[in-house]
């Protein structure tokens, strides 16, 4: 009996999970975190992009020009 509420429980989870999926990622880092895991860039060309993109934040936020 237990076992049956636990698939039960799991199957509606799942299913939940397939209704409603995770929104895809929108902000430049996670974009780029997602290109080099999935190999599409080189790790030499994500640290550049990733220095690149903590220049810009950094002007952005200390009120200079990107």
């Amino acid at each position: 009996m237990i076992a049956f509420w636990v698939v039960v429980v799991v199957a509606v989870v799942w299913g939940v999970s397939r209704l409603f999926p995770a929104p895809p990622a929108t902000d430049a880092r996670s974009i780029l975190d997602a290109r080099l895991a999935a190999g599409e860039i080189d790790p030499a060309t994500y640290r550049a992009v990733r220095e690149e993109l903590a220049a810009q934040a950094a002007a952005t936020t200390s009120g200079g020009r990107p």
